[in-house]
């Protein structure tokens, strides 16, 4: 499921543990939530943060922010701001508004937005469903690059401090590989992280969203759940669980040929309309204060067949199955595992160990089909007849490149990028003349991830996995 603006799904995790808030030692502010991956170019311009001011007025001559990345600058409040303000209350559509600082005063019980800059672009983060009254202070204009640390496989905890002096401060801290993307997972492109917040409750411990990139507020939300399959001899009709917060009144499914029963309820099934098959795109809407809206999507895929799939052994010790169609999801399990063979989503899988392998296909919503088993005793069969090979190097990296090994020139050959949800993301092709020679896929646009790469022709099949790192 991918929604455009709001997509409440929370990926919770581990404690980062800190023994009591700001608020609950009797403190001054409570940091709510971060905005870590905004939309706009520079991005580090357009960053926000959420805070709640305490029982006791603050005035921001007394502030300091300590990013997780770039230095503090100050706040700027002149006739600019004052103009990004009224433009940015024109925009509201919910209840809330924005409003600076009077002589620099915080007063008691304030919620306030701290934006890295004054360079902020409204049209790519959205402020029309606020519904809260914000004071909103601007980062003085110089940090282009990002305040906090996007998606990343690379582990890394960032920590962002913020402080009155003499006052007091808070603290909170994040895991850059958990954000999730607007298809409330992790990984994808990176346009698909763009949105990525997380938010912190009154213990400091973080859950990852993504609503898209909008202003961090408590206004309205809505999600229609997961996708959903119906699936071959299942009762033929789709139970669709949503949440919202701050609706008003019920909300209203449409889409399909179908019925939904009931229809004005977040909760509802959807009966398929007659001989309506494949995928099906189903939307929510609900409405919140002061005329707002907010709308969702949801796949439901009626699936009336599963392939049957059947595995076969190479002399090479490669598994590889029957049933290829990139449009299924591939998962590898061994006999007696509790979960999946993780980063194993190709249609063919090179076992480290001995013991039964089979695989599950499964689509989008979740309906499968699983294969006949393999079993191997002895890892480590002997060479290919031709000694063929394939390195990955800057790996990980930035810019992995592929070394090919190949006992003759190839010609053309098909460069696969896979990503580790199992979608083909990237295709093309690379003319190799030489038995030794060296491939630069494209990986621009690509978030940070594990992936697998493919490179074959009539002649040559190679893979891989790959991991991209960037900052």
């Amino acid at each position: 499921m991918k929604n455009l603006y709001l997509i409440a799904v929370a990926l919770f995790t581990a404690v980062l543990f800190q023994p009591l808030s700001s608020f609950a030692q009797g403190g001054c502010i409570e940091i709510k939530s971060i905005l870590v991956d905004a939309c706009g170019s520079p991005e580090g311009e357009n960053e926000m943060v959420r805070f709640d001011v305490g029982s006791t007025a603050l005035n921001v001559s007394n502030m300091n922010v300590d990013w997780p990345n770039n230095p503090w600058l100050g706040l700027t409040q002149d006739a600019s701001t004052a103009a990004i303000v009224s433009n940015i209350n024109q925009i509201i559509q919910g209840c809330g508004s924005v409003s600076e600082p009077v002589n620099g005063v915080l007063p008691a019980n304030s919620k306030v937005l701290l934006v890295t800059s004054t360079n902020i672009n409204t049209q790519f983060n959205s402020f029309a469903n606020l519904n809260d009254n914000l004071i909103i202070l601007f980062q003085t204009a110089g940090n282009t690059s990002g305040h906090f640390a996007n998606y990343n496989v690379a582990p890394g905890l960032r920590t962002l401090i913020i402080e009155f002096t003499g006052a007091c401060n808070d603290t909170v801290t994040y895991d850059r590989t958990l954000l999730i993307n607007q298809f409330g997972v992790i990984g994808g492109f990176s346009f698909e992280n763009d949105g990525a917040f997380v938010e912190f409750n009154a213990v400091g411990v973080p859950t990852y969203l993504n609503y898209g990139c909008q202003v961090l507020s408590t206004g309205l939300s809505l999600t229609g759940g997961p996708d959903v399959g119906i699936c071959p001899g299942t009762t033929g009709n789709a139970t669709l669980n949503g949440s919202a917060v701050n609706l008003v009144g019920n909300v209203t499914w449409a889409g399909g040929t179908g019925t939904f029963n009931p229809a004005n309820s977040l909760n509802t099934v959807y009966t398929p309309g007659p001989g309506e098959t494949g995928l099906i795109i189903l939307t929510v809407t609900g409405n919140g204060a002061c005329n707002s809206s907010v709308t969702d999507t949801v796949r439901v895929n009626i699936v009336t067949s599963m392939p049957s799939v059947s595995l076969s052994l190479s002399v090479d010790g490669i598994i590889s199955s029957s049933f290829t169609d990139p449009g299924y999801f591939y998962n590898w399990w061994l006999v007696g595992s509790p979960s999946a063979i993780p980063f194993q989503f190709n249609p063919t899988y090179t076992p480290n160990n001995n013991g039964c392998y089979y695989l599950v296909l499964s689509t989008i919503g979740g309906c499968t089909s699983v294969s006949d088993t393999v079993c191997i005793t002895n890892v480590g069969l002997p060479e290919p007849v031709y000694n063929n090979s394939m390195n990955i190097i800057n790996n990980p990296g930035s810019q992995p490149q592929l070394q090919l090994n190949m006992v003759a020139p190839a010609g053309n050959m098909n460069v696969d990028i896979i990503d580790a949800a199992g979608r083909l993301v990237r295709t093309s092709k690379y003319n190799v003349q030489n038995e030794l020679s060296l491939i630069n896929p494209d990986w621009s646009n690509l978030a940070p991830g594990v992936y697998f790469v493919r490179v074959s022709n009539y002649q040559y099949f190679f893979e891989g996995k790959a991991i991209l790192l960037q900052e």
